[in-house]
């Protein structure tokens, strides 16, 4: 499974490829560490694997006002 960068991110990255590649080189570095999540030891704690990760990414996009994005 893959982070996907959600559009908005990548639309402000464009700007700086050099940036942008770092990202998506850590996304994919970061990817397949964060799909072997396990939580062994505490269960009970919110699983932080991809899913979540991809979640706080898209929810991020969304809460983000169009007046920050300028900024960002």
């Amino acid at each position: 499974m893959q982070i996907n960068l959600p559009s908005k991110f990548e639309e402000t990255l464009k700007n700086d490829n050099k940036l942008l590649g770092e990202v998506l080189r850590l996304i994919s570095l970061f990817s397949d560490w964060l799909s072997d999540n396990k939580t062994e030891f505490f269960p009970e704690y919110t699983d932080h694997g991809i899913d979540h990760v991809q979640s706080v990414l898209n929810t991020a996009q969304e809460i983000i006002s169009e007046k920050s994005w300028k900024i960002l």
